[in-house]
This record gives structure tokens, C-alpha cells and sequence, in this order.
């Protein structure tokens, strides 16, 4: 009967030392949760969602832009939040913003699609950088970049005037299967006495969708006044398609 309440003693031992060790191993090492923030930006420029431990702060928040508005703060259930929020939910913050009125210290950024989807003028503060748009979409074109005064727009120049921006934009050509036209100034065929330096009389190259690429075309081909004989010049050139065309001239160098 001893042995009995003695093997129940160590049992009822270990049972208890094991609960306290799965107890404290449980708050030494407790499971992570997550929840995941989500941002309502209000026509603004989007933000990625954030996930952090449950029962964290919010910590720093990125700033939605949206032209014409100054971002405020973030709110949750109408109510503003900032870094120090407790977050123990998945939860939504919607932007708040004041709009910009006008005055002498702000300036209006108008832009010019030149035919493409239209994109409403922006009131941006002196000092201040102009938010780029959404490039604008124009048919059998491909938007290559906004310019003032014909020269590139770097967005990341400070506003101190009103501007306007202009769209450029490239034919496409993704269904471009015609090379250029090649042209040869002068003949084909020339004749020169011995001696006589040869002239390049020219060439031009005219693409339908990258329009004049005469300063692509490659000439190979050499000529030696010295000797009678008959030499071949050859013309190359090659739109951005990789649609390509050679044409040649002759030069032939004759005793007098």
C-alpha cells in the first residue's frame, strides 16, 4: 500500500512540474499574432498595407498625396490616430486632407495630353514639387514623357511659377514590318580620273514611325584614288523595329 502512495506522490510531482514548465515556457515563448493595416486613401496616391504585431503601435505612417490637397492626418471610425494607436484588429485608416486655396504663393500646373486621355490641372504650393499623373493614353502611340519649353520635366524640381506640361509621345510601332526609305544623293555609279578624291554626295534615311534616321546609317566600304579599279560603297540602315535596308554605290577610278 506504501508503494502505491508513493508511486501516486510521483506522479502527482511530475504532473505539477510539468504544467509549471508548459506554463512558463508558454509565457516565456507566447505564439505571435499579426494584424494587417490597411490605408483609404481617398483618390490619393495608394499605400501598401502594413502588418504589425497585434497589440503594437502604429508607428510611422507613410503620407498619401492627392493634387490640389494637403494630407492632415489618418483617421479611424472618424477618430484621429497617430504612431502611438494600439492596433489589437485588422484595420482600415482613411486620409484626411484640406484643400488648397489659392494665392500668391501657390501656382497652377496645367497639362497638355496633346490628344491623349485628359488629366486635370494641379494647384501645387511655391517650393513644392508637382505630383506626376498617370501617363496619359493616346491611341497608336506609346507616351514617352512630359517636357516644358521642350526640354524633359524633372518632377523633382521645386514649383516657383505656374507651368505647362506637355505630353510627347512616339508612334507604336508594334506592327512595324516596313524598313526605311533610303535615299543616295548624286549617282549610283561615279566616275572618277585617277587622283581625284572622292565626295560623299549624301544620303538621307526616312523611317514612317521613327521619322528621320539619317544619323543611323552606316556606310562601310572604302575607296583608293591611287589605283584603277571599281569600288563598292555600301549603305545600311535600321529602324528601332530591326527593319533593315542596304542599298550601294559604285566608284570607279580610270586612267585620263
Amino acid at each position: 500500500m506504501k508503494k502505491v502512495m508513493y508511486v501516486v506522490i510521483v506522479l502527482l510531482v511530475l504532473l505539477i512540474g510539468f504544467s509549471f514548465y508548459a506554463h512558463y515556457t508558454k509565457e516565456k515563448n507566447p505564439v505571435k499574432e499579426y494584424v494587417t493595416i490597411k490605408f483609404d486613401t481617398d483618390e490619393g496616391s495608394e499605400i501598401p498595407d502594413k502588418k504589425i504585431e497585434k497589440g503594437e503601435k502604429l508607428g510611422t505612417l507613410d503620407t498619401p498625396k492627392k493634387a490640389g490637397y494637403n494630407f492632415l492626418y489618418w483617421t479611424f471610425n472618424d477618430e484621429k490616430v497617430d504612431e502611438n494607436y494600439v492596433v489589437n484588429n485588422d484595420i482600415t485608416l482613411k486620409a484626411t486632407y484640406e484643400e488648397i486655396t489659392l494665392s500668391n504663393e501657390n501656382y497652377t500646373i496645367a497639362f497638355n495630353t496633346n490628344g491623349g486621355t485628359e488629366i486635370k490641372n494641379q494647384i501645387i504650393r511655391k517650393g513644392e514639387k508637382v505630383v506626376k499623373p498617370e501617363d496619359p493614353v493616346k491611341k497608336g502611340y506609346i507616351f514617352i514623357g512630359w517636357t516644358y519649353k521642350y526640354n524633359p520635366y524633372d518632377f523633382n524640381t521645386p514649383v516657383t511659377s505656374d507651368l505647362a506640361l506637355v505630353a510627347e509621345y512616339k508612334l507604336d510601332n508594334s506592327n512595324d514590318k516596313k524598313p526605311p526609305v533610303l535615299t543616295l544623293k548624286g549617282k549610283a555609279e561615279i566616275t572618277l580620273k585617277l587622283g581625284t578624291i572622292f565626295e560623299e554626295p549624301g544620303y538621307t534615311a526616312i523611317d514612317d514611325y521613327d521619322g528621320d534616321i539619317t544619323n543611323k546609317v552606316v556606310k562601310t566600304g572604302e575607296v583608293d584614288s591611287s589605283k584603277v579599279g571599281e569600288y563598292t560603297i555600301t549603305y545600311t540602315v535600321e529602324d528601332e523595329k530591326g527593319n533593315s535596308i542596304s542599298k550601294t554605290r559604285i566608284v570607279k577610278y580610270v586612267e585620263e
